[in-house]
């Protein structure tokens, strides 16, 4: 799950207080300040018990409680029984694809997911790129993750780990598969509405799932080219742990 970020505030590490800005100079101040390593520092004393320090304080106040309803971008998961009693043979290619890029499992995990939880989480999120790792704290306890444990917590196995990265591709357009929509001239539009119905399904597959987005669901956009790609004959599976790592790191 990814949060629609409206940064309001930017900071430094001794906890000072937040200076404010407009427009895109708040998202460019906000994302160096996440770069920060606030966590080699000790708690800010005067802050609520959920933040380590002003920064992520001031990010959950601006973002969260300013829109009365965290700006969380819902996860869903795939009712696999519903699509398979359809029995349509668009949908049934798509189910066949999943299972064998090993996407069917966790497209259908379903979890009520806490919001609150879940705010938390990305207001705190830091990636640290000297370990590989993503901390993060909820209720103001401290929590890391480095990228082989994320591995073995997905328990995707070896398999998945050696299947290769999505993320190390350049992002590809929708004019650059011109086979997969009904016409190639409507390639030109991006939207995923003009996409054949085997790839018009995995798009929503993927958009409901590992790929969640802000935004206009039918604008093909960031890797979901690259996804459909995949899954065109000949398409390689890619390394599922990885591009949810890599979508969380980006997220950041």
């Amino acid at each position: 799950m990814t949060i629609s970020k409206v940064p309001k505030a930017c900071s430094s590490s001794d906890c000072s207080k937040l200076c404010y800005s407009n427009g895109h100079q708040q998202v460019v101040a906000l994302r160096n300040a996440r770069k920060e390593e606030v966590y080699t520092f000790d708690k800010c004393e005067d802050l609520e018990r959920h933040f380590l320090c002003q920064l992520h304080q001031d990010f959950y106040s601006s973002v969260v409680l300013r829109k009365g309803k965290a700006p969380i971008v819902p996860c869903k998961y795939v009712d696999w029984a519903c699509f398979e009693k359809l029995n349509d043979p668009f949908f049934n290619q798509a189910i066949a694809k999943c299972k064998e890029f090993g996407l069917y499992d966790i497209m259908g995990f379903r979890y009520d997911w806490n919001e609150e939880i879940l705010s938390q989480f990305h207001c705190s999120l830091y990636y640290d790129a000297r370990k590989i790792a993503f901390v993060w704290t909820i209720e103001g306890v401290k929590y890391e993750v480095d990228y082989m444990i994320f591995s073995r917590l997905l328990g995707l196995g070896s398999k998945d780990e050696e299947r290769d990265s999505i993320h190390v591709e350049n992002q590809l357009k929708p004019s650059q598969l011109p086979s997969i929509f009904y016409n190639p001239i409507l390639a030109q539009a991006s939207n995923a509405c003009t996409l054949q119905p085997f790839y018009y399904t995995m798009n929503q597959f993927f958009r409901a799932t590992i790929d969640g987005k802000d935004g206009d669901p039918m604008t093909l956009c960031y890797f979901a080219c690259n996804l459909l790609a995949r899954t065109m004959p000949g398409g390689r599976p890619f390394c599922l742990m990885d591009f949810i790592w890599n979508e969380l790191k980006n997220d950041e």
